[in-house]
């Protein structure tokens, strides 16, 4: 686990999601994480150089298109995709 050395001299493990309970990830992964993490030196340097944006949008229409089996038709369902990311203008036209 990701440890933080503070000003004061005491040391913070950090509580990261890939390490909870019963986690999917694996210790490669975590390792992984990890590396990209030192070599980046910030949270935000690491997530540019990975395709995490992509993969959560993604999540986004999959979880999406497993609730709309049933919709009446593609438009609907794309209507929805753009609600819940945020992307659907809603001024009147």
């Amino acid at each position: 686990m990701p440890r933080l050395r503070l000003k004061s001299g005491r040391t913070l493990t950090a509580s990261v999601p890939w390490a909870a309970p019963r986690g999917r990830f694996t210790l490669s992964f975590e390792a992984y994480v990890i590396a990209l993490l030192q070599q980046c030196r910030t949270v935000r340097g690491a997530h540019s150089i990975t395709n995490a944006a992509a993969e959560g949008i993604n999540s986004v229409i999959q979880s999406l298109k497993h609730a709309a089996r049933g919709l009446p038709s593609f438009d609907v369902f794309r209507i929805r995709v753009l609600f819940f990311l945020g992307k659907l203008d809603l001024t009147p036209a």
